[in-house]
């Protein structure tokens, strides 16, 4: 009975990439008609954008559900090969999956340069949202018990938040 549910899976998963495939496809060659007829034919048709409006969200929709029975987390992904990836994000994003046994830049530690930067911010009268916002994740990771885990428990205060799992924990 597992293995052909299983199966049946895997046949689902092959079948969400194929129709988001399907899909892509089908957008490529819808927009470039539609073009086509309005600018060199001169007889604009009314059905493409509708239709490439509707693939997109069947495409996002079926191709969401692939990428998470893969398990591929997309925003980690983007986030850790964008152009604006610093490497210190390179090196903390794999912490939002799972933290590491020792953190080596705790939430207090963390807290204390935005302490002073909020201080700063004060002083010279510069308002800091979202460094106070920060602030108060990091203060709600403590209420939770995560002060000794490195400062990207901040995921953790989110996903608590939205219902979700916590990361795992070494």
């Amino acid at each position: 009975m597992r293995s052909l549910y299983r199966r049946s899976m895997q046949r689902l998963y092959v079948a969400c990439i194929a129709l988001s495939g399907l899909a892509m496809v089908a957008i490529t060659l819808i927009i470039p008609s539609g073009v086509f007829m309005r600018y060199v034919m001169n007889d604009p048709l009314q059905w493409p954008e509708p239709a490439s409006v509707i693939m997109m969200v069947f495409f996002s929709f079926v191709g969401g559900a692939a990428v998470y029975r893969a398990n591929l987390h997309i925003a980690v992904e983007a986030l850790l090969k964008s152009v604006t990836a610093s490497p210190m994000v390179k090196y903390r994003g794999p912490f939002v999956l799972g933290m590491p046994a020792e953190a080596w830049f705790d939430v207090g530690m963390m807290q204390k340069d935005l302490g002073l930067a909020l201080e700063l911010g004060r002083t010279t009268g510069v308002p800091l949202p979202s460094v106070a916002l920060v602030n108060e994740m990091l203060n709600a990771a403590r209420g939770l018990g995560l002060a000794a885990y490195d400062f990207a428990v901040v995921f953790d205060v989110l996903a608590r938040l939205a219902g979700l799992p916590p990361s795992k924990k070494s």
